[in-house]
């Protein structure tokens, strides 16, 4: 399932508090062991980000598709922990692991056409507390007030659990529907679609990570991994 970006401005605001999570970390998989691994974690960036996700692919197939939109919400990044490894013979590039503490609500409107019901049907969105961990790779460098992020094998999309009595009615008319319907209606693998929906992560080449994101100690421990040197005090 994929979504389609909400609010130009949001979505840049997202992609500034994500791009260190979402897109630092490739873990194991990349021969890094030998290599120390650093653990940082960007205070500036844990606060709520607002209307990003606007409608999602429909989920299903004919005779069984439900169509959400999400024209409004707030998540709150309340907590990150970035653990990077410099990549050994790469200049800039790091492989490693994120975890992100989450949690939000928005409003929901699904659209659901299971055989001949159909349905409009409105809600509040929860997105309940939850972890959400992520692997990748990133090359970093220091620019002009910031950093350029360039994401290389970035997820394409990562599954975040949300609630709503919305979606109970989902899966109960779809469950009623296979039983009137003698199995004709498949309700396989849909408690999950809507569930736990699968958000594209924010993409399109490299991302800024400006100064004003960061405190001072922040951005002396990535001029650090990076070998910039220390400025001249006056």
């Amino acid at each position: 399932m994929t979504t389609q970006a909400g609010v130009p401005i949001a979505r840049k605001a997202l992609r500034s508090a994500l791009l260190l999570g979402i897109a630092t970390c490739f873990g194991a998989a990349l021969a890094v062991a030998a290599e120390t691994t650093y653990g940082l974690q960007f205070a500036k960036l844990n606060r709520t980000y607002s209307d990003f996700v606007g409608e999602l692919a429909p989920i299903g197939e004919e005779g069984l598709s439900v169509r959400l939109q999400s024209p409004k919400q707030a998540i709150i990044l309340r907590a990150n922990r970035i653990r990077l490894t410099p990549i050994a013979g790469e200049t800039g590039a790091f492989a490693g692991e994120v975890e992100l503490d989450v949690q939000g609500k928005g409003d929901l409107i699904a659209d659901v056409t299971i055989g001949p019901m159909v349905r409009n049907l409105t809600d509040v969105l929860v997105v309940p507390p939850q972890t959400i961990r992520l692997a990748a790779k990133v090359r970093i460098r220091r620019v002009a007030d910031g950093y350029e992020v360039l994401p290389e094998k970035l997820p394409e999309r990562i599954e975040v659990a949300v609630q709503s009595q919305t979606i109970n009615q989902i899966l109960t008319l779809c469950d009623q529907a296979a039983t009137l319907s003698l199995g004709a209606v498949d309700c396989s693998g849909l408690d999950h679609s809507l569930t736990r929906p699968a958000v594209p992560i924010p993409g399109g080449g490299s991302f800024f990570l400006g100064d004003e994101n960061l405190t001072d100690a922040d951005r002396a421990a990535l001029d650090a991994l990076l070998g910039v040197p220390e400025p001249v005090k006056p």
